[in-house]
């Protein structure tokens, strides 16, 4: 079932958000189960929204990939089953 999480980086510039995409968004789009993302800036921080086919596929993606570049206290994403995710 297709899923969808969304984390938030309080206090991350748009710069530092943009520094970190030139290094995942290639491996983003080839891995398996991704979907979309979509990342909003504001005063506030970043806040990403991603789809992934499975719960799983994006588990191994963001234990792999993403948390060991986390810092400590970063907040745990919210996951949620999503009914039907389209795209191109």
């Amino acid at each position: 079932m297709p899923i969808s999480m969304t984390s938030t980086a309080p206090g991350m510039p748009a710069e530092a958000y943009d520094g970190a995409t030139v290094d995942v968004a290639e491996p983003l789009r080839r891995s398996a189960g991704f979907i979309s993302h979509a990342a909003q800036i504001s005063r506030d921080g970043v806040t990403v929204t991603e789809l992934w086919e499975t719960r799983e596929q994006r588990q191994q993606w963001f234990d792999t990939l993403v948390r060991p570049h986390l810092p400590p206290g970063t907040p745990e994403p919210t996951v949620v089953d999503v009914r039907n995710a389209l795209s191109r």
